[in-house]
């Protein structure tokens, strides 16, 4: 499948004790620090969603998987603002979030986080000034989920290869963001084969910037019969629409 395989000298499992990563290649240099976070900007999350709702508007039950999850920032960000933007939100949910790491899942699931001020901005913009109907303060920057708003992502420990054999067919959204470098060469080959065999028509996979710029996964991507999705018209910001993919008609 010719991926680019630029970033062999990652760790294949990096210490996901917090969510904030510090990578290093071979010989002990750090290469790249990466923190997850709500709502990150190669997204624009309020587009996406109501792209989203457009998209499947005809369909009855779409599924969502979220692959490498951390600690719920991303299944949370994409729940919040297709709650806060598509008029038949249930269809949606409960998105199904996995990590391989036990310790970042056990995070994940008590839904407590510290959030940055420009983090706040982002939750009160993208869900139309509602982010407190999902999430609440406590403490001096700290954030909780609400209980009623958990529900809507499901946590699990599992490996990204065996959370991808369990897609099943029908309308879904596949979220595999950020993580590609951090694979290594024979699960980005296997990652990829099965995304190919799992996408149909109503599939939408949805990546990183950062898998774009350190693996060039996108030129994986068109090989195996992908294409962009041009989810927004706000070509001023920075969020590229390569992030999201389909598989092209025939």
């Amino acid at each position: 499948m010719q991926i680019k395989n630029i970033t062999n000298t990652y760790y294949p499992k990096l210490n996901f004790g917090s969510n904030i990563r510090t990578v290093r290649n071979a010989d002990n240099n750090i290469i790249h620090r990466n923190t997850t976070s709500f709502f990150r900007n190669d997204i624009i999350w309020d587009d996406l969603a109501q792209y989203i709702g457009d998209f499947y508007k005809d369909s009855d039950k779409v599924n969502i998987y979220c692959f490498g999850c951390s600690d719920g920032s991303e299944p949370y960000s994409l729940a919040a603002s297709i709650k806060s933007n598509v008029s038949r939100f249930n269809k949606f949910f409960p998105i199904y979030a996995s990590d391989y790491d036990d310790v970042i899942i056990e995070s994940a699931l008590k839904g407590e986080y510290r959030v940055l001020d420009r983090e706040m901005c982002a939750m009160d913009g993208y869900t139309k000034g509602k982010w407190r109907s999902y999430f609440e303060r406590s403490g001096y920057n700290g954030l909780s989920v609400k209980k009623s708003f958990k529900d809507f992502v499901r946590f699990k420990t599992e490996d990204i290869t065996e959370s991808a054999d369990k897609i099943q067919k029908g309308p879904k959204i596949i979220l595999c963001r950020n993580l590609w470098p951090y694979l290594s060469f024979d699960k980005k080959e296997k990652l990829m084969a099965k995304l190919k065999e799992k996408s149909d028509d109503k599939t939408l996979v949805i990546i990183g910037s950062f898998d774009n710029q350190s693996t060039k996964i996108s030129d994986a991507f068109i090989q195996n019969g992908f294409v962009p999705v041009n989810y927004t018209d706000k070509k001023w910001l920075h969020a590229p629409s390569s992030n999201v993919w389909k598989k092209k008609t025939p």
